[in-house]
């Protein structure tokens, strides 16, 4: 067998054994152990939090497992008639000298002249910023298209963009990518000539090498492209993802363009689902982006990734009837996933507070006083925290390309995770979101004051979490104690790497 294979075999079977393990032992103690009213109450609580964990975690497990066998799409024939084809880039009070380089790199597409033509879709507010971008596209060559105001920020951009322009297809870039195989329109264009419902093609979307922090941040989103897209692609719903793709104009405007979300191109493919239209993914990679290096600016994407996914539930739930059960499993996970790995987290560390408070894990696991830790604590008492151990590497092993970057991505899940209840609840009750504000040219100095400031919620909750660690180790609670320090250092990452990174 394949070790690769072997290894897929190896989390399924793990993923499969320990849910049962905690479910099947869990099931037990609620019926069998716990006696008064609030005890039972709360085990039925945390049941229903491991089955959701068990959901989510069987769910990613099977896109890692079944990417596997995904075949890359066969090669196709050339387009025997060239169609004509418009190359943009967005940008937002971008460095001018940024936005040049990702307009220079453009221009050397392997496509006819006659066929081509560039924009600059610019929202900036700034004047001397605009200026020198006007100026740019006048040396480049480049029709250049600015608002005045940013409604509907970069939908409405694209919109307005879709609005002036008459090419057959289209692609974005970012301000900050740029193309470094000028085969991309020859290689991505016969998709489409194969497939008249065909909407969009997405190519491999990932940074230069950086740092550390960097290359864990982009492996985080890489799990998306390696493991969920090639899957997404098989079943015709592989997602745009707002840049480094293709679309097809008349398809996009037949859609209604592009809605009015902060996850515009999530949005445009939900819609073109419900239209008949589709997406695919082709895992090559054409084009390069800045890596992402501050925390605060990964702290904004989430922001907004969260609230624009959440945004989606009540289209989902309405539409549920037209949906594959393919499809609804990935818009399933797409709309909930990031709710799951945010709140359930927060869940699970409130649920150890009250079993602290409680007593309940005296019940559990007969935690011992801590300095007789050593002689009284039995193997099995520590069971549960050393499979979240295994786990932890495991996910950090096998889903990533390196231990430190796994490690690192694994705590930025839970650094984040109250940014982004926040933006879900926003997108629930339809409250504006809320950003943090990240000067782009800010230069960056550490500071544990801003640091703190920044994470203010995920700072006090750690420390409240330390807290009750601290108390439950002064009543001989130490089991609790070892689970909410255990809580707590995750949570503290986000100062921590607030502090690092900035």
């Amino acid at each position: 067998m394949h070790p690769e294979i072997l290894r897929r075999y190896v989390l399924l079977l793990f993923v499969g054994g320990s849910s049962f393990f905690a479910v099947f032992y869990f099931t037990y103690l609620t019926l069998f152990v716990f006696s008064s009213f609030m005890e039972i109450v709360l085990g039925f609580v945390f049941i229903l939090l491991l089955l959701l964990s068990i959901v989510f975690n069987f769910v990613g497990t099977s896109y890692y497992f079944d990417s596997y066998f995904v075949k890359d799409r066969p090669a196709t024939r050339p387009v025997k008639k060239l169609p004509t084809v418009a190359l943009g880039v967005a940008s937002y009070n971008e460095d001018p000298a940024l936005v040049k380089k990702a307009l220079v790199s453009l221009k050397t597409v392997d496509y006819p002249k006659s066929l081509l033509k560039f924009y600059l879709l610019d929202d900036s507010s700034t004047p001397a910023i605009v200026g020198e971008l006007r100026r740019t596209c006048t040396e480049l060559g480049v029709i250049f298209m600015h608002r005045t105001d940013r409604t509907h920020f970069k939908a409405g951009a694209l919109n307005h963009f879709l609005d002036q322009m008459s090419e057959d297809y289209f692609g974005m870039f970012d301000a900050d990518e740029e193309l470094t195989h000028p085969a991309f329109l020859k290689d991505v264009l016969p998709y489409f000539e194969a497939d008249p419902l065909l909407i969009s093609v997405q190519t491999v979307k990932r940074t230069r090498v950086g740092s550390l922090f960097s290359m864990a941040v982009d492996e985080t989103y890489a799990f998306f492209l390696r493991f969920i897209q090639p899957i997404r692609s098989r079943d015709q719903m592989a997602m745009y993802q707002g840049s480094m793709g293709l679309l097809r104009s008349s398809l996009v405007r037949d859609a209604g363009g592009f809605p009015h979300s902060l996850t515009e191109d999530t949005a445009l493919s939900f819609e073109a689902d419900l239209k008949g239209f589709h997406g695919i993914y082709v895992p090559k990679q054409y084009a390069v982006g800045k890596p992402i290096e501050r925390f605060s600016e990964f702290l904004v994407q989430q922001n907004r990734y969260s609230y624009g996914n959440a945004s989606l539930i009540n289209p989902y739930l309405k539409n549920w009837n037209r949906f594959s059960s393919r499809k609804r499993m990935h818009y399933f996970t797409q709309v909930f996933g990031l709710q799951y790995i945010s709140a359930v987290y927060v869940f699970f560390a409130l649920l150890t507070v009250l079993f602290a408070l409680m007593g309940i894990s005296r019940l559990i696991f007969s935690g011992e006083a801590f300095w007789q830790f050593a002689p009284q604590i039995q193997f099995s008492d520590l069971l549960p925290m050393l499979l979240t151990l295994i786990s932890m590497y495991m996910v950090a092993t096998f889903f990533f390309t390196s231990f430190r970057r796994g490690v690192i991505g694994y705590f930025l899940n839970f650094s984040v995770a109250l940014v982004r209840m926040r933006a879900i609840f926003n997108a629930m009750l339809n409250r504006k979101a809320l950003f943090v504000v990240v000067k782009k040219t800010d230069s960056f100095q550490r500071s544990l004051k801003k640091a703190v400031r920044l994470t203010l919620r995920e700072t006090s909750f750690a420390m409240a979490l330390l807290l009750f660690a601290f108390s439950s180790f002064i009543h001989a609670d130490v089991i609790s104690g070892l689970w909410l320090s255990y809580y707590s250092l995750l949570f503290f990452s986000a100062p921590l790497f607030a502090y690092v990174q900035g």
